[in-house]
């Protein structure tokens, strides 16, 4: 099995290769990979959409609170997070990350 860094390096090249297909249009009448995680695929939000789809796996969490805590140089402990659920646009914050008992949350 691979692991989430080549997961994520294959997601990225599969965007930039739809990104040059579609990017001169606003919408579209055919299923693609945005279409089967948003309906407003085509809308700002379309982002906020794929990281929440993404987040939920636990895998991909760890490693996105990894990279936080490196990039801002916090201690985030993934554990409170593992297994919880993952919101977006929730009261104007794209990303939000709740604790498996809903009692603590973090926004991205």
């Amino acid at each position: 099995m691979e692991n989430i860094t080549e997961t994520f390096e294959q997601f990225e090249k599969l965007i930039s290769k739809t990104h040059e297909i579609i990017k001169n249009c606003n919408n579209s009448n055919y299923d693609n990979i945005f279409t089967s995680i948003s309906d407003t695929f085509y809308h700002e939000n379309f982002h906020s959409d794929i990281l929440c789809y993404i987040l939920k796996n636990d895998d991909a969490k760890k490693e996105f609170v990894k990279w936080i805590n490196q990039a801002l140089n916090l201690k985030i402990n993934f554990d409170i997070y593992k297994g919880g659920e993952v919101r977006r646009e929730e009261k104007h914050r794209d990303i939000t990350l709740y604790s498996k008992n809903k009692k603590k949350c973090y926004n991205c």
